[in-house]
């Protein structure tokens, strides 16, 4: 004879409770997809830097990293031009997504901190690095002391910390 039992109250009651968990734990994964986009941001950027100072080091044409903005996305770019129209626009490596703002502070002095706010717009971020010291070339009469990743709302996520006279950088 066939078994028409249906489903018991308590397998119901353990099936939502699985369901429910399931739920709570995707909608609190969801909250850390933008720290984790802006983590990767932060160590692309450090990459990139780590390969503009070895080509400049190793190779007699000067290499630049462009960081810019372009539409409502951060982009960065290599090149050994200067900076045009097509060189800074979509064709560049996308940093982050939407969610992501990224500002610089430069600095001639320590006590005298400036901070660009999150690239106006025609502004980008031009690094370079010497041939024969490897230090972080200047942009102009101030270098850069950090490159800022922060969320849409501010708050600062990841720094990384430029060091002019060794031309070291590191994530804090």
């Amino acid at each position: 004879m066939k078994d028409s039992r249906g489903i018991t109250l308590v397998e119901l009651i353990i099936v939502i409770a699985i369901l429910s968990l399931a739920a709570a734990m995707s909608f609190g994964g969801l909250r850390y997809i933008k720290y984790g986009n802006a983590k990767q941001c932060a160590y692309e950027l450090n990459a990139a830097l780590d390969r503009i100072r070895l080509e400049n080091m190793s190779r007699a044409e000067k290499t630049y990293l462009y960081i810019y903005r372009y539409g409502d996305s951060y982009y960065m770019t290599e090149s050994t031009s200067e900076p045009t129209a097509a060189l800074l626009g979509d064709s560049g490596v996308l940093l982050g997504n939407r969610q992501l703002g990224i500002s610089w502070k430069t600095s001639t002095e320590p006590a005298s901190e400036q901070e660009v706010e999150d690239f106006p717009s025609g502004r980008y971020m031009k690094v370079s690095f010497e041939k024969s010291t490897g230090e972080l070339s200047g942009n102009g009469t101030d270098y850069y002391k950090y490159i800022l990743i922060k969320d849409r709302d501010g708050t600062v996520r990841y720094t990384i910390r430029l060091i002019q006279a060794s031309g070291k950088h590191f994530v804090k």
